[in-house]
């Protein structure tokens, strides 16, 4: 089975269960692929510990979204925004046991959002092609590349 794929294109969690396929990218190459690596019980320990029992449950109901759950138009979650996301938790520190809200943008990206102590709200959205983020109360925006997950967990907390 040949799937088209572009690097707008998210893949869904539900591709990780897949049975052999082609990928074909806009440049006229492709490749089989039999498998994805499965999310582990690092990446669930993450999501669980700094998002808590909510965001925790609020993800694994993102991963069954299928492409066009927003009245049409809504993506599936992306994986590669999943992965990046544990790598920003896993260096995010929130005082007192916060945890962020996430949510699940049309574009399939993951969107973290949290109150500071100070009332300043922060933002961060993870996708297949980087990190874009906001904080209030310095007036931080900007978009990141998806190896610069730590440098948004300090810019954002720091």
């Amino acid at each position: 089975m040949a799937q088209n794929f572009t690097a707008e294109m998210p893949m869904s969690y539900g591709m990780y269960y897949s049975m052999p396929t082609t990928w074909n990218f806009t440049n006229g190459s492709s490749f089989a692929v039999t498998a994805f690596p499965m999310p582990g019980a690092n990446e669930n320990q993450i999501i669980a510990n700094k998002l808590g029992r909510n965001g925790f449950q609020r993800i694994q109901q993102f991963r069954d979204y299928q492409p066009g759950w927003d009245f049409g138009c809504g993506q599936a979650m992306s994986e590669i925004g999943f992965i990046v996301l544990c790598q920003f938790l896993e260096r995010l520190e929130l005082p007192g046991g916060m945890r962020p809200s996430v949510f699940l943008t049309q574009a399939g990206h993951l969107e973290v959002a949290w109150e500071q102590t100070d009332g300043g709200k922060v933002q961060a959205e993870f996708g297949p092609k980087g990190i874009e983020f906001y904080r209030e109360n310095t007036g931080a925006e900007g978009i990141l590349g998806l190896t610069e997950a730590p440098r948004a967990a300090e810019i954002l907390t720091g």
